[in-house]
């Protein structure tokens, strides 16, 4: 990936963080805690998935991504403001489980129950 694209994702990371913090004014939204986690822009800039990261129960996760994406058309307007390009992306927004993975994987870690070198002999 080229380092235009990599500015230009974090570009429009940053400003959808912002945007749906301070913009948005779902009441579902304002209730949850949203983390923009990445982006990833096709080189062409007609496309950005939206990796987002939803703390909370699994069914408003997906609540929030339907949110998300009746409100692209408004947080891709006030992208192309700030995005100095010819075209600006659509958003499609995916649900990151990166996060929810790695604590699924430190609670199998913690409740593995670990022999003892010596017992084995």
């Amino acid at each position: 990936m080229g380092y235009r694209l990599e500015r230009v994702n974090e570009l429009i990371k940053n400003e959808l963080s912002l945007l749906i913090e301070l913009e948005l004014q779902d009441p579902r939204i304002k209730e949850a805690i949203i983390s923009v986690v990445r982006v990833k822009a096709t080189p062409d800039l007609k496309y950005a998935k939206v990796y987002v990261s939803v703390m909370g129960e699994n069914n408003k996760k997906e609540e929030i991504i339907g949110v998300l994406d009746k409100a692209k058309g408004y947080l891709r307007k006030s992208i192309a403001k700030v995005l100095n390009t010819k075209n600006t992306p659509e958003l499609i927004f995916e649900l990151d489980e990166s996060l929810d993975y790695a604590m699924h994987i430190d609670e199998v870690l913690a409740n593995l129950e670990i022999k003892d070198h010596e017992d084995d002999r």
